[in-house]
């Protein structure tokens, strides 16, 4: 059963510490389970997807990364994920309900916006953005999407 987004909406919204701490796990009901899509699957975020696996509530559904060596290390940790080495697919890909970014600085605004518009909630690996002016375009399009970065 997927939550419904409001349920998924203050499931994200606690934080970064709420996201990758056991503590969020009373905000969902007993019978929801967040659909997570990784993008960035090397070291960092395959141990932060780790992370999020520790809490039952939590289903790796696909994994993304341009490496197919890093999509095969990410899929020993969650076997039955999707794969795609194109975000943009795993975007489109429907019963995603958040993603988590891990690639590369420069990519993390772009992958976030693109995934704020295609409806889903995000978290972000630091920095969220590397120049000032990304930063606005960011909570234009959670505000517009009505998602949580």
């Amino acid at each position: 059963m997927n939550p419904d987004p409001i349920v998924r909406r203050n499931f994200l919204r606690g934080g970064a510490a709420a996201l990758t701490a056991a503590s969020y796990s009373r905000v969902l009901g007993a019978n929801d389970t967040v659909q997570l899509g990784l993008i960035g699957a090397g070291d960092r975020g395959t141990y932060v997807m780790t992370r999020f696996q520790q809490d039952s509530k939590v289903h790796v559904a696909a994994v993304c990364d341009v490496y197919s060596e890093h999509i095969d290390r990410a899929k020993q940790k969650a076997a039955d994920a999707k794969s795609f080495t194109d975000h943009r697919k795993l975007l489109d890909e429907k019963g995603i309900d958040a993603v988590l970014i891990a690639t590369p600085d420069h990519w993390h605004a772009t992958i976030a916006i693109d995934a704020l518009n295609s409806g889903h909630d995000v978290y972000v690996e630091k920095p969220l953005t590397r120049r000032i002016e990304e930063g606005p375009r960011i909570v234009k399009a959670a505000r517009v999407n009505d998602r949580v970065c």
